[in-house]
């Protein structure tokens, strides 16, 4: 499920924050190259102002006498003063059109009115504001006018030529804030592209199986555990798997476990007690009490209906502007790449995906599935049923070949042969036997359903049972037998 992410915004600048001869201040600094001016005055820091918050006069150019002959200088000009501003600043958050109309007929004299008028104040204005500021300045003769509100205020705050006055009244500089991000790019792109070196990927939509060392940047045992007490539920190393390049960073396998699925319910479980995912083996007791306990589970596991058989799969991302150094060449204790990152409440990662994987590759976020209990506490020994040495199930070659290539396939028990098959019973294949072994199959589920039913689940398998048998009705109840193989060794052990 895609989501919406918001792009980057700034706060709104705090302009109530300034003291009013500061915000008459910054709308003087604002308005030094608006005009070509001759002088401008902040005529209202001394009091006695006459309305007047700032004066300003643009230049005008005269012919300046020259005791030189024309023809053999260039033209000089004299600057003078020129047309008149008055330029009113009101530190207000609101200020309404009745205010506006009072705020420029107490300042605007009609018998000698400035050429150009600007009132500045951090509010939002509304057109019959704007109205009516137009109206009552042309009535007062004024020739030029603008008003300046928070936006237009904030529009040239923003601009480059104007970075050193935000940074100056607002302590914010964007431009310090584009070099920063030059570096951040800088550091993304660098990562990205040694990662690619580092673990062997010559093309960006590999899969990958890459085992690397996620290390904290601010250990300092490493690789003594002992000295973090709660290093089994927080540590500050560990082996994973790289699986896929990103755009934005590198997905990792964190964990996969045996599971449940059933997309009708919407329901999901799975066993956290072993962890699917291959790492560094432990010592060689602890190795054989996991696979023991990994045989249990697998057992009840496979003995699940097969449109139920998942895995569970916990991955991780880091982005690649998040990664603080990294070792190609790792140690003596862990022979791959170590990457070292700052570990934070999630560990090394800055996002997480939880799904469930079934066959042909189909993938279920878990978001919208309840969890159940299915899996058991403690799981029981594995054990077969009733091992059938006497007799023998005759499989088409397809089936033979699937059940050796696969481990496992589906058999459909068209003529009720083999209705004494129950779950974990085994029973030989007659002429599938290899050169040195012999074939069984062990029942890991059966059940009954109508053809036409399983024709709309599995429409694949229906072309297959009418070259078994021909002329089946839809509604025919057919019983269906999933399998594995089993090996004469298992069945020695047994």
């Amino acid at each position: 499920m895609s989501k919406v992410h918001a792009t980057r915004t700034y706060a709104p600048l705090q302009f109530e924050a300034l003291e009013p001869h500061r915000f008459e201040d910054l709308v003087r600094d604002l308005i030094y190259d608006y005009r070509d001016w001759q002088t401008i005055e902040a005529t209202g820091r001394s009091g006695g102002d006459d309305g007047y918050d700032i004066r300003a006069f643009e230049k005008r150019f005269d012919r300046a006498p020259s005791d030189v002959d024309a023809e053999a200088e260039e033209d000089q000009s004299l600057a003078l003063e020129g047309d008149r501003w008055m330029i009113q600043c009101k530190r207000e958050k609101e200020l309404g059109p009745t205010r506006i109309k009072m705020i420029i007929e107490d300042a605007v004299d009609e018998d000698d009115p400035p050429h150009g008028y600007i009132l500045a104040a951090p509010a939002n204005f509304s057109k019959r504001a704007y109205d009516l500021f137009r109206s009552t300045l042309v009535e007062r003769g004024v020739q030029e006018f603008h008003l300046f509100g928070r936006a237009e205020l904030e529009d040239m705050l923003y601009m480059p030529k104007n970075d050193r006055i935000l940074f100056a009244f607002f302590g914010v500089s964007l431009v310090s804030r584009k070099r920063t991000r030059v570096t951040e790019i800088r550091t993304t792109v660098n990562n990205k592209n040694k990662l690619y070196v580092v673990l062997g990927s010559q093309n960006h939509d590999a899969e990958l199986s890459a085992h690397v060392l996620l290390r904290d940047i601010n250990d300092t045992h490493y690789p003594r555990e002992d000295k973090y007490p709660a290093f089994d539920k927080q540590p500050r190393w560990k082996e994973y798997i790289a699986c896929r390049f990103y755009p934005e960073g590198i997905r990792f396998n964190i964990r996969e476990h045996f599971a449940y699925i059933n997309q009708k319910t919407k329901e999901w479980d799975f066993a956290p007690a072993v962890d699917l995912i291959y790492r560094k083996p432990a010592d060689r007791e602890e190795r054989e009490e996991a696979f023991e306990l990994r045989q249990n589970i697998e057992h009840f596991w496979e003995h699940l209906p097969r449109a139920h058989q998942g895995k569970y799969a916990l991955d991780g991302i880091i982005l690649y502007q998040n990664f603080q150094f990294i070792d190609k060449q790792g140690d003596a204790l862990y022979k791959f790449p170590h990457l070292f990152v700052d570990f934070g409440n999630m560990g090394p990662f800055d996002g997480f995906w939880e799904h469930i994987r079934c066959d042909h590759d189909s993938w279920y976020s878990v978001e919208d599935y309840k969890r159940v209990e299915v899996f058991p506490k403690k799981f029981s020994k594995r054990q077969f049923g009733r091992i059938y040495k006497d007799k023998s199930i005759l499989l088409e070659a397809h089936l033979v070949s699937r059940l050796k290539h696969n481990g496992r396939t589906v058999f459909f028990d068209l003529n009720d042969e083999y209705d004494f098959l129950k779950p974990t019973d085994v029973i030989y294949v007659a002429g599938a036997d290899d050169r040195n072994s012999k074939t069984y199959l062990e029942v890991t589920h059966r059940y009954e359903i109508k053809l036409a039913e399983l024709y709309e689940q599995q429409p694949h398998v229906q072309w297959e049972i009418e070259q078994a048998r021909k002329n089946v009705e839809p509604d025919q109840v057919v019983n269906v037998l999933e399998v594995k193989q089993v090996y004469d060794f298992q069945l020695e052990r047994k």
